[in-house]
Order: structure tokens, then C-alpha cells, then sequence
């Protein structure tokens, strides 16, 4: 037996993709999320579907909030195995500091 009982909506951040205060969802679920910031991995190999196509590995990065949901920058990876990694803003700035360092240090090996 399905429930059709309403949720209340969430007052959703200006940076909602929804915007909609997520009604339609059960309230443990009821979260924002920013657009995603795709970048494709080169290095990482291609993952086949259910019906053989292959594609390309990706990383996403977007913010997400909710009331079960404390605020978070969310590193995504879509490939063969998927993972996700959940950051405050301070850590994200961490990693994004050391990933910059990292890559101006291969760079400058070339």
C-alpha cells in the first residue's frame, strides 16, 4: 500500500537546481543540490551499462543542504564504481588548495 500523505516543503537555498521545496519527496529525503560541475576523467577507463553502451568516467562537484542533510559540498564520481565524498566548505577549500598545488607541481615536471 503506497502513501499519498503531503510533506511540508523546505524553504529552498537561492542555489536550488529544484527550487520547488521538495513536496513530492519523503521528508528524510527532502534536500537541495547546485547544478553539478562536471569534469570527464581521461585517466579513469570507460564503464559499460546494462545494455553495452560505454561512457566516459566523471566527476561532479555540487552543494547540497536539507533538513537530514547538514550543509555540504559533495565530490561525485560516476564510473565504475561510484563514490562520493561529503566536505564542509573549509575542507573542500583544503582539498581544492592541495589539488591546485598538486597540479601546478605535474605541470611544472613536464
Amino acid at each position: 500500500m503506497t502513501s499519498s500523505r503531503a510533506v511540508a516543503p523546505i524553504v529552498c537555498a537561492p542555489w536550488c537546481r529544484d527550487g520547488d521545496g521538495h513536496a513530492s519527496e519523503h521528508q528524510d529525503d527532502q534536500r537541495c543540490s547546485s547544478a553539478p560541475q562536471k569534469v570527464l576523467r581521461t585517466l579513469a577507463p570507460q564503464w559499460g551499462d546494462t545494455d553495452g553502451g560505454w561512457h566516459p568516467s566523471e566527476a561532479e562537484v555540487f552543494v547540497e543542504r536539507g533538513p537530514s542533510f547538514p550543509l555540504a559540498v559533495v565530490l561525485y564520481e560516476c564510473g565504475d564504481q561510484d563514490y562520493e565524498v561529503r566536505l564542509t566548505p573549509a575542507e573542500a577549500r583544503s582539498l581544492a588548495a592541495h589539488l591546485i598545488a598538486g597540479a601546478d607541481l605535474a605541470e611544472a615536471a613536464r
